[in-house]
């Protein structure tokens, strides 16, 4: 991890790209508490789901109009 790359928007461009090169209408992953507020400035919905461990987790969702 690089602090002189953080909050530049290189891994927010990085999803975006990847779903227009792979043509998805949904990109869909499951986090913690430490990365949800990246998925949401990156567009994606974030709820809470079940875990078994001791941290929340969260499925982050970015769906796409084709």
């Amino acid at each position: 991890y690089r602090t002189d790359h953080a909050r530049q928007g290189h891994a927010r461009a990085l999803l975006h790209a990847l779903m227009d090169t792979l043509d998805l209408r949904t990109l869909t992953a499951d986090t913690d508490g430490d990365a949800a507020d990246f998925y949401r400035r990156s567009g994606f919905s974030v709820h809470e789901i079940p875990s078994s461990w001791d941290r929340r987790r969260y499925r982050c969702t970015l769906t796409r109009e084709r």
